[in-house]
């Protein structure tokens, strides 16, 4: 099954691999930017325009939502990426407050890393991460042109692709 994400008509279209849709639920209003599942099997997205995340039943009904705008540790401000690690804890890209927040499926806030600038631990703008094999958090920098990686503590590792890469929104990572 494909779960996509309609911006312009504010519905999750549950795609087979034929192409047609088996059903579609709306989100509820808001951007999604991010969608992905949980350990559990939930999907969850991420609500650019409202600053939550949502988490949803694969049927579509709406289980919980967290975050809420602002800055302070728990709160979220323009969520656009989202992806799980092995222990099922949602790494979320905030990219109003230039930052990674963690956070338990529940809704637990667990710890962020982050702040806006240029160079090691800053991020201006990311858009997406990913989580790859081995356990490193990949994140998009979009304004700063390069790529981040970082452990899953928040500690930085490098940066590449500022010669190669221009405002870079989404990422993927496969185990090669």
């Amino acid at each position: 099954m494909l779960y996509a994400a309609n911006l312009d008509i504010k519905t999750i279209l549950v795609i087979n691999r034929a192409g047609q849709i088996l059903r579609r639920f709306r989100h509820h209003y808001g951007n999604v930017y991010g969608i992905t599942f949980s350990k559990s099997g939930n999907i969850v997205i991420s609500d650019f325009s409202n600053h939550v995340i949502k988490i949803y039943t694969p049927t579509g009904q709406l289980v919980r939502q967290f975050g809420g705008q602002g800055s302070k540790l728990g709160q979220l401000s323009c969520p656009t990426g989202v992806a799980v690690n092995e222990e099922g804890h949602l790494f979320i890209v905030e990219s109003g407050n230039h930052r990674i927040s963690v956070f338990t499926e529940n809704g637990q806030f667990l710890k962020c890393f982050g702040s806006y600038g240029i160079g090691a631990g800053c991020f201006k703008f990311s858009w997406q991460l990913c989580i790859s094999p081995d356990g490193l958090v990949y994140i998009s920098d979009c304004n700063n042109d390069c790529i981040k990686v970082h452990d899953q503590d928040g500690r930085y590792i490098r940066q590449f692709g500022e010669d190669i890469v221009k405002s870079p929104t989404g990422i993927a990572v496969t185990s090669d």
